[in-house]
Parts: structure tokens; sequence; C-alpha cells
């Protein structure tokens, strides 16, 4: 049997060649749209609080051992809402005192120190706060998918917030449970520890196996990450910890008091001036300040505390490595921070 030119099979090397094309074009077509296009997600489900408008705590709320779920206020002082136990870290008068550690007014309240704990410089913001919306989260690029990257500082300054640290880094995650500034983007279980910060001040940390996302949601969730681990157990350091990365390192973490009362910590790390932290040793020092519970985030490179227009820490690569959220406070009172 004879073939014409235009009918005559492909020889093997060909097809092979064309196999791997096809290939290869499947592939870079997969890495594009998965790992190179920005994929937006939902835009996000409002979660209804818990807290009446003046701030006061619903008497539902969840409470943890170790912290104090009566009233906390202070006769003739109830407008401060959760900052009323204390009115005295405020300006009463409603007046903005900024210096270069410490920000006051009528509503919000932060206080920033630098010690060093074995061996680690720490950058330390005592935070009080009346209304927890001022407690606030930011996504790169104001969108809310995977790829979406931004530094902290830009978003800081892009949303004129008063301080700012670097998130969960959720776009790096595979399954979260995220909220962020009471909307609902996924709830997904994770095999990570869980922080949510309520809409009525309390916060929270859960070990994987005790999260349940249907509670967090209809109990008011304000805020919530998911990278881990948990640091404390009834306010003691803890020995055993749900993380992969457990040596010296750069770190940033969430203290928590009790409402309305609240630390954000940078620790400078992999130079010689600061080694890092362990997770024990990071355990160790939140239970020294006293905190009722608190929660590892993003760390490494990501680690960044912008202060009034500044990076305060040393960031371990020089400049902090760009992530897809930032965590900040704001004084919506008094216009700083984007409702």
């Amino acid at each position: 049997m004879s073939y014409s030119k235009e009918t005559r099979p492909m020889k093997l090397w060909q097809l092979i060649v064309l196999d791997l094309l096809i290939f290869a074009v499947s592939i870079l077509t997969f890495a594009y749209f998965h790992h190179v296009r920005p994929r937006e997600g939902n835009s996000g489900t409002v979660i209804t609080p818990i807290t009446t408008p003046s701030g006061t705590a619903s008497s539902d709320r969840p409470t943890q051992s170790g912290t104090d779920s009566g009233d906390s206020g202070e006769t003739g002082y109830s407008d401060l809402g959760l900052g009323a136990k204390f009115y005295d870290k405020f300006n009463l008068d409603g007046s903005v005192t900024v210096t270069d550690d410490s920000y006051v007014s009528g509503r919000v309240a932060i206080y920033i120190s630098e010690v060093e704990y074995l061996g680690a410089v720490c950058h330390i913001a005592d935070i009080y706060l009346c209304d927890v919306t001022d407690f606030r989260t930011v996504l790169a690029k104001d969108k809310f998918g995977k790829n979406y990257n931004e530094s902290t500082p830009s978003m800081a300054a892009r949303v004129n917030a008063i301080l700012a640290v670097n998130g969960d880094y959720y776009g790096t995650h595979a399954k979260s449970y995220i909220v962020r500034n009471g909307k609902l983007y996924d709830d997904s279980k994770a095999d990570d520890d869980i922080c949510v910060l309520y809409s009525d001040g309390t916060m929270v940390t859960y070990a994987e196996k005790e999260f349940d996302c249907n509670y967090a949601t209809s109990h008011g969730a304000w805020q919530a990450w998911s990278f881990g681990p948990k640091l404390l157990t009834d306010g003691k350091a803890m020995t055993k910890f749900n993380s992969k990365v457990n040596p010296p390192n750069p770190r940033t973490a969430i203290g928590y008091y009790e409402p309305g009362h609240y630390c954000i910590v940078a620790v400078d790390g992999r130079s010689d001036e600061s080694g890092g932290l362990t997770t024990r040793e990071l355990s160790l020092f939140f239970e020294s300040l006293g905190c009722a519970d608190a929660y590892n985030l993003d760390g490494g490179n990501t680690t960044v505390m912008w202060y009034n227009g500044e990076t305060i820490n040393v960031p371990s690569n020089g400049t902090g490595r760009n992530c897809s959220d930032a965590i900040y406070i704001a004084d919506l009172a008094n216009g700083k921070g984007v409702q």
C-alpha cells in the first residue's frame, strides 16, 4: 500500500515530540492559572456581631478559663465600652497624643517598648481599645484570593494605620477558616491551630481538633487566623506545639489579656544582634507578659512591625517579605484606618 505525502503517518520521533509539546503547554497553562495569575475568592459573608453599638460585651460571648468574663466597667466611664476598665490609659478629653513610642486618644491607646529576651530583641505593642472594630485587618491589593501579595508597610500606609504587623499569610494555605473585619471568606477546616477575635473583644485560641467553624461564626467572629501554633493554655506556657517550625526564628504573635487589652509582638532574628525565639521560648515570653492567651502568626522574613510611618523592627531580609494580609490598629473615631 502506498501513501501520498499528505496522508503519510507521522514517524515515532515526531509523535513523541508532539506529545511532549502538548504536555508542556498543559503544565504551563496549569501553572499560570494556579500559581501565577491572581485568583479572587468570594467577596465574604458578613457575620452578625454580638455586641451592642456601645461595645458592651454580650453575656453569651465565648469565655476561657483564666479570663474575666464579668462586667469590667467603671462607674462613670461606660461610654468607653471595652475600655471602661482601662479609662486611665486614654485621653478622656478626646485629644490625640502621638510620640515615638505611643499613640493615645479617647478611644485607642498604644504603648510600644523594646526588650531583650533570651538573646532576642522583642518589640512589644501594648494595646487598649474601646471598640474591637479598631482591631482591623487589610488584604493585599484589597482583594481576597491566592497570589495577591503586598508589603506590610504598603498595606499599612494605604489604610492609614497607626500600627501594623504582617498577618497569617492566608494565601499560602490550602484550607483555612478566614474571617476579616467581620466577613467570612472561607470556612474550610484546616490542620492548624486557630485564633479567633470575637466581636465582644474576647480572643480565643483553639487546637485544631477543638475548633468548630459553625460555633465561631454563630458567636460573632470578628477576625480569625489560621497559622499557629497557639502558645498558651490558661495563661501558662506550653511544651508541645502544633508546628513544624520550632527552632529560633523571627516571630510575629498576638497576645490577649482580656477584652479591650491586647499586645502584638515582633521578634527580630537570624542576626548576630538577635537570634530569634523558638516556639517554646515565645510561649514562655507571653507567659512572662501575663497574657491569658497568645498565638503565633507567620514569621521569618515576613515579620514586620510598622508604627507611625516607619518599620520599627529589623526584618531578617532587610525589608520584609510581601504577604497576603496585615493586621493593624485603627482609630476610626479620629480618621485613622479604613471602615
